[in-house]
């Protein structure tokens, strides 16, 4: 779920050395698994769930919106773990981005339902991610976006070598607001709220 404690701010990651990470398998009982149509309706309850969306209807929006305008994409690099049952239990994907003003490749969309949590499914996941995007044609930058009240997804990016993304940000950041502004009071409190300093974190 996710962490209010924090003012709201969005943030960008980047991993300066996308062939070095720490690997991580799956527990026993669960596997991975490529886009089925069935999931769509899975993902949408997961993310409303998590409380990512205000709407079980914005959910849905969302994935057809961000996933199923790319269906030659879809299969391979949305990505989802299913639990002994065969129910969906965490998803993440390598999908295109345009934050920077033109499209990279970023880890997107990154959850586990809340009664597998701390089971390592998202740390699987983000090794599987990794290892797809060193065998995929790609441009060596890899980011992410996330949010100060993503504390303990961020502080698992950090964990992987993402870093706070000092670059230059189109005009056009998240609502029209300042990136340099926004940068220079989000990461103070990240760092505080996981008890790291900024050299630590890169």
């Amino acid at each position: 779920m996710l962490d209010k404690t924090l003012p709201h701010f969005n943030v960008l990651m980047e991993k300066p050395d996308t062939a070095q990470y720490p690997r991580y398998a799956l527990p026993d009982g669960f596997c991975f698994a490529s886009y089925q149509p069935e999931y769509a309706e899975k993902w949408a309850q997961l993310i409303y769930m998590l409380e990512q969306t205000d709407t079980l209807q914005e959910a849905h929006d969302l994935f057809s919106r961000e996933f199923l305008s790319r269906p030659a994409l879809l299969e391979k690099q949305c990505v989802f773990v299913l639990d002994e049952a065969g129910e969906v239990a965490a998803t993440a994907s390598l999908w295109p981005g345009s934050h920077l003003g033109r499209e990279h490749l970023r880890i997107h969309w990154v959850s586990a339902a809340p009664k597998h949590q701390g089971k390592g499914l998202v740390k699987a996941l983000l090794t599987y991610l990794l290892d797809l995007y060193g065998q995929l044609d790609h441009d060596g930058f890899l980011y992410l976006s996330s949010s100060t009240w993503n504390i303990k997804a961020i502080n698992l990016y950090m964990q992987f070598g993402f870093v706070p993304y000092k670059g230059k940000v189109p005009a056009a950041w998240k609502g029209g607001r300042d990136y340099q502004k926004d940068f220079q009071a989000a990461w103070p409190l990240i760092y505080e709220k996981l008890g790291k300093s900024s050299k630590q974190s890169g």
